[in-house]
């Protein structure tokens, strides 16, 4: 009697840090002993008779493998580098069963065993029956409104040969594997073809709908006719745990504990695989195998009463049920047929957690099982029961019970009217430890704006922008686009988009920064103006005179990308002449892609010529008291910035009269002060004017006035201490200071304003600080008594401006 296997490799997802093993690193506890060969060779099993599956210890050397094998006289057929194990071929005079027996006494050898036979199971029915009546059983349409797969997600049907070529699986076939041979070509298998329709047939309007559409089907033939022996069976799990297998369907099994099966299950899950494998249909409590090995998840199958089946096995391993009788699905040919078998009722689950995996493929596959497990309808016991474990599963409540770790992505607007100065906000909701992605796609899926990249989530609600603009920097033109968002852990991805109707309201428009401008073709050797372009479009630009002729064009329908650009002008005409000096227009305009025109100009002042000034002094004398007065009157020509300065005879400016400031053509008025840069008087001495003009295209002038006498005429003031107290320890000294140099007189009088003392009798003083002293003696030498004196300091300057100070002494 056929029956069913099939091992449902755990789905790992990629998403959560998954410490992914090599094969080395693997430690399974084989479910029987080493020793048991009496047990694993029974006359009533069914294995490849001459044939040895021997796992090796970890660190084992090939020279130490072969003096094995030709002490036992052993052929290595083949080789695992998962786990190191070998299939080795027994002489003819030897048993298998012997050379286990002697290969498990070697300190090398962890274990060895037959290489057992596994049969597909499956009961070909005629037609005729409901044809897919499990999809509305377990809601399948429900759940497609949520997902219908997605192509990041990969099923590996380890099986026999699937119909690559089947029109169900167009275009979703990836690496298809031979383990028997090796190779990628495989003869097709109808049990295999049909597998792979239950899971993943398209949605294309004719034949059948495989519960995820739009996955894509790993082929991995382990048959040779109806039968595979485990060795290829893990090589062929290997095989689709290394080249991107999300999830490994295996619709195959067998009554005996294979160790290499149960270490290459091992294997798979630790690469973040999900194993599904059929139960088995015999209608038996036995543990069936791989079914029953850890992280595996055992199917029964249900009928459309949603009861369990005839043929279905059932026990402690049996983690779901499934629908699996009359199950219509693809078979070799093209064509379609139903099938009845736990073969098929594992595929149902592979498919479900195909869709949870499209839902949010960051799953853990722990996750992943808890989904299904919660996502079912209970058919017995309240609880788990060994008929349908944990229950029927429910595609619906599996694709509702998971969360998406991309949800709620709207847009502000529903149409957006671009103006340039606008924006559309994007938000939406992504997980942590996660980066996202937003993009705009056109109607034909090109993607036209990147608006972030890869920028790292935090988790919870995120706010992006668009103003409109692609990746070019034109605005989008009118139509219906498509926001995309993507998060990804770097191994899968999930997508969301939404629709955005846009209008393009941003007309073309030029805007130079200056409305004119005056250059000079001495000082720069072009005329740069600077503009900014609202759109792209294609831009024209020429030099008119003020005749309004074109003297030269700079572009012609030249594209621009909106933005800051500048256009340069050497100050040539067409045919390579200097343009003269005189005024010029530039001419813009520019053309958008709807035909709709913008324009603008600029004026241009050519000019070459220095600017003229002139500067007469208003006398040959400048008597300076310290107050601002006239000095001199220059003229200038046009309008310029003026700078004008005092200069001393050695050439050295001595004041800053006019800073940068701009006066039109006319009178400019100079006056000073008499002061220098550094704040002090000036000295006196003969003196000049300097004008330096500066006309608005840059060209400069300087102009020198005749020489003029400075003198200082202020008021030679002097300051002093008003009241001295003077004490009989010693003489008493008074501090003054002078505004400028000239003859002193100090003089000390009594109360009747009698000179009873001379200090200092026209003694030539400089500017600054002094002081005098007195020793409380009179003129004739006596010392004077106590009471109230008045001092007295007289200033007489080159010009005879003269200046006294009084002051107390109290004795």
């Amino acid at each position: 009697m056929n029956y069913i296997k099939s091992i449902f490799l755990f789905f790992l997802f990629s998403f959560v840090s998954v410490s992914v093993a090599h094969a080395n690193e693997i430690t399974v506890k084989p479910k029987v002993s080493k020793y048991s060969t009496k047990a694993m060779f029974d006359k009533k099993k069914e294995f490849a008779s001459g044939q040895l599956i021997i796992k090796f210890k970890q660190g084992t050397t090939h020279d130490e493998k072969e003096r094995l094998f030709q002490t036992l006289h052993l052929k290595e057929i083949s080789s695992l580098t998962l786990g190191d194990f070998s299939l080795v071929s027994v002489p003819k005079e030897m048993s298998a069963k012997l050379a286990a027996t002697r290969l498990v006494q070697s300190s090398a050898v962890e274990f060895a065993e037959p290489n057992y036979h596994v049969k597909r199971a499956y009961t070909p029915k005629d037609s005729g029956y409901k044809k897919q009546w499990f999809l509305k059983k377990i809601n399948a349409a429900k759940a497609w409104n949520e997902t219908k797969g997605a192509s990041n997600v990969t099923v590996a049907v380890v099986d026999g040969g699937v119909q690559k070529t089947h029109p169900e699986f167009k275009g979703r076939i990836v690496k298809p594997y031979n383990a028997v041979t090796g190779k990628t070509s495989y003869p097709f298998d109808k049990h295999a073809t049909h597998v792979a329709g239950i899971i993943a047939a398209s949605m294309n309007n004719k034949g059948t709908v495989g519960l995820a559409p739009k996955v894509n089907v790993m082929p991995v033939n382990v048959f040779v006719g109806n039968e595979a022996d485990f060795y290829d069976i893990a090589r062929g799990i290997e095989y689709a745990a290394d080249h991107g297998a999300d999830i490994i369907n295996l619709s195959l099994g067998s009554y005996d504990y294979s160790y290499v099966i149960d270490y290459a299950v091992n294997y798979a899950y630790s690469k973040g695989v999900i194993v599904i494998a059929a139960a088995g249909n015999e209608d038996t409590y036995k543990k069936s195998y791989p079914a029953a090995l850890d992280h595996v998840l055992g199917v029964s199958a249900t009928n459309d009463a949603d009861r369990i089946t005839w043929f279905s096995n059932y026990g402690s391993y049996i983690d779901l049920a499934a629908p699996g009788e009359d199950i219509y699905s693809t078979v070799t040919g093209n064509s379609y047929e139903e099938m009845s078998g736990t073969s098929m009722a594992a595929p149902v689950v592979s498919g479900t957690a195909a869709l949870i995996l499209s839902k949010d493929p960051f799953l853990t596959p722990s996750q992943v099982e808890g989904i299904l497990k919660k996502s079912t309808v209970n058919l017995g016991p309240k609880g788990r029961d060994d008929y349908y474990g944990n229950g029927r599963v429910d595609a619906y409540k599996a694709v509702t019970n998971t969360p998406s770790p991309l949800f709620g992505l709207s847009s502000s607007v529903k149409s957006f009217p671009i103006k340039g100065t606008n924006t559309a906000s994007i938000s939406f909701h992504a997980v942590a430890k996660t980066k996202v992605s937003v993009y705009v796609k056109d109607s034909k899926g090109n993607v036209i704006r990147n608006i972030i990249s890869k920028k790292p989530s935090s988790g919870g609600k995120k706010t992006v922008t668009w103003d409109g603009k692609t990746n070019d920097r034109d605005y989008a033109p009118n139509g219906t686009y498509e926001i995309w968002a993507k998060v990804t852990n770097g191994k899968k991805s999930v997508y969301k988009n939404i629709k955005l109707k846009v209008v393009d309201q941003v007309l073309p428009a030029i805007k130079p920064t200056v409305a004119s401008a005056y250059v000079s073709p001495n000082k720069v050797k072009t005329a740069s103006v600077p503009f900014e372009l609202s759109r792209k479009g294609r831009l024209t630009a020429t030099i008119d005179d003020q005749n309004g002729k074109v003297v030269k064009t700079i572009w012609k329908d030249r594209v621009f990308m909106e933005g800051k650009h500048s256009l340069s002008w050497d100050f040539k005409t067409a045919n390579g002449n200097k343009a003269s000096d005189g005024e010029y227009t530039i001419k813009f305009s520019l053309v958008d892609a709807l035909k709709r025109k913008g324009c603008a100009t600029v004026k241009v002042m050519v000019d070459s010529k220095a600017p003229q000034g002139k500067l007469p002094v208003d006398s040959s004398l400048f008597k300076a008291d310290g107050n601002q007065q006239f000095l001199a009157k220059a003229t200038i020509n046009e309008n310029s910035v003026v700078n004008a300065y005092v200069v001393s005879e050695q050439g050295e400016k001595e004041k800053k009269l006019i800073s940068n400031q701009s006066y039109q053509p006319g009178v400019v008025f100079l006056n000073w002060d008499g002061t220098t840069e550094k704040g002090t008087f000036a000295a006196e001495g003969t003196y000049r004017l300097e004008l330096d003009i500066k006309d608005q295209a840059g060209n400069e002038t300087s102009v020198k006035s005749g020489p003029f006498t400075f003198e200082d005429w202020r008021i030679p003031v002097i300051e002093g201490t008003p009241s001295v107290d003077y004490t009989p320890q010693g003489n008493m000294e008074a501090a003054y200071t002078l505004l400028k140099a000239g003859k002193v007189t100090i003089e000390i009088r009594d109360e009747a304003n009698v000179v009873i003392r001379t200090i200092e009798t026209d003694s030539d003083q400089s500017e600054g600080k002094h002081s005098f002293t007195w020793d409380g003696k009179d003129q004739s030498g006596d010392i004077v008594g106590n009471g109230v004196y008045r001092y007295t300091i007289k200033i007489i300057d080159l010009h005879n401006l003269d200046y006294t100070f009084t002051g107390e002494i109290i004795k």
